[in-house]
């Protein structure tokens, strides 16, 4: 072998160990690599360039072995991934991209740079982690709301226990623990319920409060003993303030005769708090437009 040839076989040697580890650099796969450079260029020495030894190398892969050790290793990479559709595109895109790092941990840096066609096994498993992950928030934002629910108690409770504070938080604690045992089905029966008291104590609030109109339709609010015809100064119902609900002080409720006639139809339950807070004399008086 001349000495152009034999540089020539220590660059392709070099090219495919570096350049492409899988199939590495034994004898076999330079002298065939090698028969497919002088196949295409007859007479071809270590004056060819580079990326004419590249190519002939990509010309002769389906007949270059491929290193036993590190073949091992991209199958059990490629097993233990089931939610990815192996076959020969994606198998090359991730070799592609681990370059020269086929370890396993840099075929998992070379796959998370990646978006491959996931098999069916992965869309479904894609499918149960989002499911997964909405039942987590499900179930956060219940016991959450459960538990506020249970914390309503607090005054009358301690009012009735004379003031026992450490009663008080045990319960807490307690319901915090009960809570927390619940499973996501648990959780979501018993918010049903706890909507359907809501509902049908709002639907019976609703039907209270519209028998509460004279007989041209304007809401009025039953009057107490101390109800005026005429609101004072010191009670006038301001024309707007902050939603009082929690989470809803940015918005606005309209307190205009014409917003709270709406407020009265929509959520009974916030139209007796304006009520309760502001009397209802002022409600009345800008009921019947006196204010």
């Amino acid at each position: 072998m001349s000495n152009g040839k034999h540089n020539l076989a220590t660059k392709v040697s070099r090219f495919l160990r570096d350049g492409h580890p899988i199939y590495g650099n034994c004898v076999h796969n330079v002298i065939t690599v090698m028969d497919e450079l002088e196949r295409k260029f007859p007479g071809c020495d270590d004056r060819i360039a580079d990326s004419t030894i590249n190519n002939g190398i990509e010309s002769a892969k389906p007949r270059l072995a491929k290193d036993p050790a590190i073949e091992l290793t991209v199958r059990s990479f490629q097993k233990s991934h089931p939610e990815i559709n192996w076959h020969i595109a994606s198998t090359g895109l991730l070799l592609e991209a681990a370059a020269n790092d086929l370890t396993e941990a840099g075929l998992s840096y070379a796959l998370g740079q990646l978006n491959l066609e996931k098999s069916q096994y992965g869309l479904e498993l894609e499918a149960d982690r989002r499911a997964a992950e909405k039942d987590r928030l499900f179930a956060a934002s219940t016991r959450q709301e459960l538990l506020a629910a249970f914390m309503k108690q607090e005054k009358v409770f301690l009012k009735n226990s004379g003031n026992n504070v450490h009663a008080w938080q045990k319960m807490v604690r307690d319901e915090q623990k009960r809570l927390d045992g619940l499973s996501v089905d648990q959780l979501r029966e018993a918010k049903a319920a706890r909507d359907w008291k809501l509902q049908t104590a709002a639907e019976a609030e609703a039907a209270r409060g519209s028998r509460n109109t004279d007989k041209d339709g304007t809401f009025l609010v039953p009057p107490t003993p101390y109800q005026t015809a005429v609101t004072s100064e010191s009670n006038v119902l301001p024309m707007s303030i902050p939603n009082p609900k929690p989470g809803m002080e940015h918005l606005t409720l309209d307190l205009s005769s014409q917003g709270l006639k709406k407020l009265a139809a929509s959520d009974y339950g916030l139209f007796k708090y304006i009520v309760r807070e502001n009397g209802p004399d002022a409600v009345n008086a800008r009921l019947n437009g006196i204010n």
